[in-house]
């Protein structure tokens, strides 16, 4: 070291300030052409992922509108099996009368 002199050694820290510099700053070029190149990836990730929450969301809307379809039919089923039901527990209650009072007029004539 002693035989170096200080503008030799002022040169040489000046070349490796200058590597230095020059790797910095590529890096800084990578990293800003990284970061560019991530942000268009997350773009178009972001637009895949939004095309398919707008497929599922159509699809769920299909799916939904044909289980109401469906579940209405149901229910418009049920209410004519339930009201069938009513009519004939109503003209069974009501005939039960009118066999007996049938019956007792067919008694009454057979008695006389």
């Amino acid at each position: 070291m002693a035989d170096i002199s200080k503008e030799e050694l002022n040169a040489l820290l000046r070349a490796n300030k200058a590597e230095v510099d020059a790797v910095a700053s590529a890096m800084k070029g990578e990293m800003a052409s990284w970061r560019e190149q991530m942000r268009s990836d997350l773009k178009d990730v972001k637009t895949a992922v939004e095309r398919q929450t707008d497929k599922l969301e159509s699809n769920f809307l299909a799916q939904q509108t044909k289980l109401d379809a469906a579940i209405q039919i149901q229910t418009a089923r049920l209410e004519k099996t339930v009201s069938d039901t009513r009519l004939d527990i109503i003209r069974w209650v009501l005939g039960i009368p009118a066999l007996a009072f049938t019956l007792w007029k067919i008694y009454e004539a057979i008695a006389h």
